[in-house]
Parts: C-alpha cells; structure tokens; sequence
C-alpha cells in the first residue's frame, strides 16, 4: 500500500504535463506510424510496456521533449515498479533519460518523487523480498544516492530478510574480496572498507551468531552459509 501511495503521489505531481496532439518525432520515418499510435492508443495508465517500449527508448533524442517525457513518466515508474525483473528496462535507463532532460533542475517536488520512488525500490530489493544482490544492482541505485546512504537503508541487523540478503551477497562475492584482493569494487571505485565499516558498526557478526544458532537445526543450508560468512569476515577483521 505505501509503494501504491507514492505512485499516486507522482502522477499527481506530473499531472499538469499533458498532451497537446502528437508529439513531434523524427521525420525520416524510423518510427513507424503503427508504433506512434501505441502511445495514444489508450489513457496513460493502461498504457503496457509494448505500448511504450519504443518511446522510452527514443524519448528526447528523436521523439518528443522533456514535457512530454514529464507526461509518460508517471507510468513509466508504474510499469518498472511492476515488471522490474522481466528486463524491459532498468534504473540506469531510467536515469539516462532523467539526465537528457535536465532532471536535477525540475521542481523539488518533481525531483523529490524520483528520489523516493528509487528509494522505495532499493528498499523492497534488500529488505523486503529476498534477492541475489550483485555489483550491478548497487551501480544502478548508484546514480541516484551515496554509496554510503545505501548501506544504511539496509535494515540490518534487525530485519531478518535484510540480513540474508546480505549474507548471501556476501557469500557469494566475499572471497573474491577478502581473499583474492579483487576488492568490492562497483563503479571503479573500491567500496570495500566501507562495507567492513558498516558491518563492524552494525554488529552484524554477532548477530549471525545469534542466527547460527537459531538455524543449526532448522536450516542447516541457511546455517553453513553464516557460517562460511562469519569466517569471513572475521578473519579480515584480524
């Protein structure tokens, strides 16, 4: 319900970009008159991922302008929000069409909706539904929020879904960091003490555990896993 809220929110705010008739588009014909009708084909929020998956990748470069980017944008977060894994397309996508039209210069409330639209997002993905996280998915939240600030929308330790998904993410990259000196390293910049500074800050060694033990018997696939982490990160911290 808070997720639905928000997409209210920006329609809402977006609500006074409307379409004045078509919108102007290349002239040399790469866009057919058949993919041109998609996107007046129905109101804006029934619009589907084919009716606007042609115009989101041309928008401003050679179809329309930044209002009528404003108009479709609503729906285009919905559509995201609801098909994120399907790979349409992505925050980085997003992001570079923000950029084409001068984002960081809109209205504050225009820019804040943005802002916690990707918030919401980057905290459903670690802390609400459990998630094979990589370097990819930290370089698209990446372009709009702090390394750092990430870290501390992530729920830990307190949130038990947050903490697997960390677990996991360091199960999986942790010897490649700690122990081949590969490094954390996401958009060309080595992140890895930050992450160490966030766990030693947080407690989360000492709540795995606590989950150890909670799990030896319940989920012993869950528990070899802590362990192998607690290991770990231990052993870096010496």
């Amino acid at each position: 319900m808070q997720q639905h809220s928000h997409i209210e929110t920006i329609y809402e705010v977006f609500s006074k970009y409307t379409l004045n008739g078509r919108i102007d588009k290349c002239p040399c014909g790469c866009i057919s008159e058949e993919e041109e009708d998609k996107i007046y084909s129905k109101p804006l929020r029934v619009l589907g991922m084919d009716d606007l998956g042609l115009y989101c990748s041309e928008a401003m470069t050679i179809w329309g302008n930044e209002i009528d980017f404003k108009h479709f944008l609503p729906r285009l977060l919905e559509l995201y929000e609801q098909h994120r894994y399907n790979g349409w397309y992505n925050l980085i996508t997003i992001y570079n069409k923000l950029e084409c039209a001068d984002w960081k210069n809109w209205d504050k409330a225009e820019q804040d909706c943005i802002y916690k639209f990707v918030e919401n997002e980057w905290k459903k993905l670690v802390n609400l539904s459990l998630n094979d996280i990589d370097h990819f998915e930290f370089e698209q939240y990446l372009n709009y929020f702090e390394f750092d600030e990430l870290l501390i929308m992530w729920d830990i330790p307190y949130n038990s879904i947050a903490v697997e998904n960390l677990v996991t993410f360091i199960y999986y990259y942790g010897v490649d960091i700690f122990y081949r000196g590969k490094k954390l390293k996401i958009n060309k910049i080595d992140r890895t003490n930050v992450v160490l500074n966030f766990i030693q800050k947080t407690g989360f060694i000492q709540k795995l555990e606590a989950i150890y033990f909670e799990n030896a018997d319940l989920d012993t696939e869950y528990a070899d896993k802590i362990s192998v982490v607690i290991e770990m990160l231990s052993t870096t911290e010496k």
